[in-house]
C-alpha cells in the first residue's frame, strides 16, 4: 500500500505522492456521491461532470497522520458527461476497530501526476440493514452566502423527519439548527460567514422509534459574492532596477490584492503578481515590481484590485506613476569641439538626449596643463544645453576639457569626451599719430585711438631731456587728447602713450613727440 503527505490548503484537501514534483494535474471537481456501510464492506460513490474526467484514481482511507490507499475493487464509468468512480473497501479488521471512516479520492493522469483531491468523505459506524444515506452534499451559493445541504436515502419507509446539526469543528461541537419534514430533502444554512468551513450531520428520526440513522459528516465553506472594497495604492516609488509599492485594503474579507501595470507605452493594464497576501494583522502589503525589462527611460502605471477570500475581485483601485531609479551610468559625449573666440573659450558637444531620453543634462570638468580636473561650476549644478562659453578662461593658459553626460537620477557617465585649447596673450594695440602743441595752458597732447577690443584705459607718459618716462596720466579708453598742465617753459618735453586691456596687459609704447616750451 501507497502512503502519502497531504497539505489543507483553503479548507480543501490536496494530495501529492511522496516526493512528487510534477505539477498538479487539472481535472474536472469531483464531488461525493453515495456511500453503503455493512459489517464486510464500505462502498462509497464519487462523481465528476465536465468533459476532463480523470482517466485514473486513488482512493484513499484517511486515519490522523496515516493516509493509506484503499486496495478494495475500484471501477470508473461514464454516463454522457458525468463520470462515476466506485470503491468497494472489503478489509474487514479495520472496518471492524474503526469507529469513524474517512476517504476521499485523488485523481490521476496517465503519467501519474495528481490532481486535486475530493473532499472527505466521513463514514459513521453505524451499520445500516434497511435505512442509510445514499448520498449527501453541501454546496455553496453562487449569488449570495450560505450553503445547501441535500442527502438521499435508499428507502425513507417509516422516516418521520431529518434533523440537521452543524459546528465549525469536524468532531465535536454539533449543534441542532433545523428540523425537516421527511418529504424535504435539502436545507439552506444561511446564518454564515464567508470563506470558513462548516461541518453537517443529518439524522433521520423513524416513526417505529428505532435508533436514528446517522449521515456521514459533509462540509462546505459559504460564499460572498458582493466585490470587496477596492484597495488603495499608497506609494508608487522608484528604486535601484524597479518600484517599490504599498497597498492598503481596509475590506474584512480580503485576502490579498493582485497588482497590474501597463508596458510604459500602450495603456492598457495587464496583471503582473500571483495574490500577494497580507501579513497576520496587517492590512497593507508592499510589492517590489523588480522584472528585468523594466526600463527606467519609461513611466509605468501601477493599479491594484483585492481578491476576497471567496476569490471575487474588486474594481481597480486609483492608479499610481513610478519610474525605476537607473542604476547603470549613462553614455557619455562621442566629440567634443572647442576653440577660442574673442579671449573666451567655445565649447561644443553631441546632444546625447537625442538617443537617450533620460539623459537631462551635462557637466563640464576643466584642467590646466599639469593640473586636475576640476567642476567648471557648482558640482550639485549640471548644464542643460550642449554647448557652453567659459569666460573664466585666461590669456596665456592651455586648458582641457571634459564633458559627461548626467541622467535623470543623477548618474554620471563613467568616460568624458576631451578638448583641449590654448589661448593666446592678448596684447593690445597703443594709439597712433601721437603729436603735441605748445599752447598758453600748457603742452596739449592729441591722438588717434586705437580700434581693439578689450582696452580699458590709454596711459601718458613723459620725460624730459633724456630722462626717465613716468606714467602722468590713466584716461578712459576712448579718449583721444590731454592737456599736459604740469610744465616748465625753456624745456624739452617728451611723450608716448600706451593701453591696457581688461586682463591688465599694457602695449608696447606708441611712437613719441617732443616739444620745446
Amino acid at each position: 500500500m501507497r502512503k502519502y503527505f497531504f497539505l489543507i490548503i483553503s479548507g480543501l484537501w490536496a494530495s501529492a505522492a511522496f516526493c512528487q514534483t510534477q505539477p498538479e494535474a487539472r481535472f474536472d471537481s469531483i464531488h461525493f456521491f453515495e456511500s453503503e456501510r455493512t459489517p464486510q464492506m464500505v462502498y462509497i460513490k464519487w462523481f465528476s461532470t465536465g468533459n476532463n474526467p480523470a482517466p485514473d484514481f486513488i482512493p484513499v482511507r484517511y486515519k490522523p497522520g496515516e493516509p493509506i490507499e484503499a486496495v478494495g475493487i475500484k471501477m470508473l464509468y461514464q454516463r454522457n458527461d458525468t463520470t462515476f468512480y466506485v470503491l468497494q473497501d472489503t478489509i474487514t479488521p479495520f472496518l471492524a476497530i474503526d469507529s469513524n471512516l474517512q476517504y476521499f479520492l485523488a485523481p490521476i493522469d496517465t503519467l501519474g501526476q495528481a490532481g486535486q483531491t475530493s473532499d472527505i468523505v466521513i463514514i459513521p459506524n453505524t451499520i445500516t440493514k434497511r435505512h442509510w444515506f445514499s448520498s449527501t452534499q453541501a454546496e455553496k451559493l453562487g449569488r449570495e452566502k450560505g450553503i445547501t445541504i441535500s442527502w438521499k436515502m435508499n428507502t425513507y419507509e417509516d422516516v418521520k423527519m431529518f434533523e440537521l446539526f452543524k459546528s465549525r469543528y469536524l468532531e465535536r461541537g454539533f449543534e441542532k439548527i433545523a428540523t425537516i419534514p421527511a418529504s424535504e430533502l435539502s436545507f439552506t444554512d444561511y446564518d454564515t460567514e464567508a470563506d470558513i468551513n462548516y461541518y453537517y450531520q443529518i439524522i433521520a428520526i423513524t416513526n417505529s422509534g428505532n435508533k436514528p440513522l446517522t449521515s456521514n459528516v459533509i462540509f462546505s465553506a459559504s460564499y460572498n459574492p458582493n466585490p470587496p472594497i477596492p484597495p488603495f495604492i499608497e506609494f508608487a516609488r522608484g528604486v535601484k532596477g524597479g518600484v517599490h509599492l504599498r497597498i492598503q485594503a481596509t475590506d474584512a474579507e480580503a485576502a490579498g490584492v493582485r497588482i497590474y501595470r501597463d508596458d510604459g507605452l500602450d495603456p492598457e493594464l495587464s496583471l503582473i503578481s500571483s495574490l500577494v497576501r497580507f501579513e497576520s494583522g496587517e492590512d497593507f502589503v508592499e510589492y517590489y515590481d523588480t522584472l528585468t525589462l523594466l526600463s527606467g527611460r519609461r513611466t509605468y502605471t501601477y493599479a491594484a484590485v483585492t481578491e476576497s477570500t471567496s476569490f471575487v475581485e474588486s474594481a481597480f483601485s486609483n492608479k499610481a506613476y513610478a519610474r525605476p531609479l537607473i542604476s547603470t551610468p549613462p553614455e557619455s559625449p562621442l566629440s567634443l569641439d572647442a576653440y577660442e573666440e574673442n579671449g573666451r573659450v567655445r565649447l561644443f558637444w553631441e546632444d546625447m538626449e537625442e538617443n537617450n531620453i533620460a539623459i537631462v543634462g551635462y557637466k563640464i570638468f576643466r584642467k590646466e596643463t599639469d593640473g586636475a580636473f576640476s567642476d567648471l561650476f557648482d558640482p550639485e549644478s549640471i548644464f542643460l544645453l550642449n554647448n557652453h562659453t567659459d569666460s573664466t578662461a585666461q590669456a596665456g593658459k592651455t586648458y582641457t576639457y571634459k564633458v559627461h553626460s548626467v541622467d535623470l537620477d543623477g548618474n554620471v557617465s563613467t568616460e568624458g569626451a576631451l578638448a583641449t585649447v590654448s589661448l593666446p596673450i592678448n596684447i593690445p594695440v597703443a594709439p597712433f599719430g601721437l603729436r603735441t602743441i605748445s599752447i598758453e595752458e600748457g603742452m596739449q597732447l592729441e591722438w588717434s585711438r586705437a580700434i581693439y577690443p578689450d582696452i580699458q584705459s590709454v596711459l601718458v607718459y613723459r620725460s624730459q631731456e633724456g630722462g626717465t618716462p613716468l606714467l602722468i596720466a590713466t584716461l578712459e579708453a576712448d579718449a583721444e587728447e590731454y592737456l599736459d598742465r604740469d610744465v616748465q617753459t625753456g624745456k624739452w618735453y617728451t611723450y608716448h602713450l600706451t593701453t591696457k586691456n581688461l586682463e591688465g596687459t599694457e602695449s608696447e609704447p606708441s611712437e613719441e613727440a617732443s616739444e620745446f616750451r
